[in-house]
């Protein structure tokens, strides 16, 4: 994704955003849900951080993600942001 993220950054200036699922797939024989083997919420926070790194604008979760999820994003987010805000400058440190 962060590769993504870096080449439509070359090509526009519009806002980047990163929306995906869970990544959990659906099992049409069982009629269920397989559960994700790559994505939980503490795997959704760490790659949050580095889309954000990337360029992304926008973070969120798509199908399949839990208000959990979102929670998790956001809270992540907002921290690094914090500890990343010079509040004699008011500006972020890079």
């Amino acid at each position: 994704m962060e590769d993504l993220i870096c080449k439509f950054k070359k090509f526009t200036r519009k806002t980047i955003v990163v929306y995906p699922n869970s990544g959990e797939v659906w099992d049409g024989r069982a009629k269920r849900w397989k559960p994700s083997e790559c994505f939980d919420d503490d795997m959704f926070k760490l790659h949050a951080t580095r889309w954000r790194d990337s360029g992304a604008k926008l973070i969120g979760g798509c199908c399949r993600t839990t208000p959990s999820t979102i929670k998790s994003i956001s809270k992540v987010l907002k921290k690094e942001d914090l500890e990343r805000f010079c509040f004699s400058t008011g500006k972020f440190q890079v």
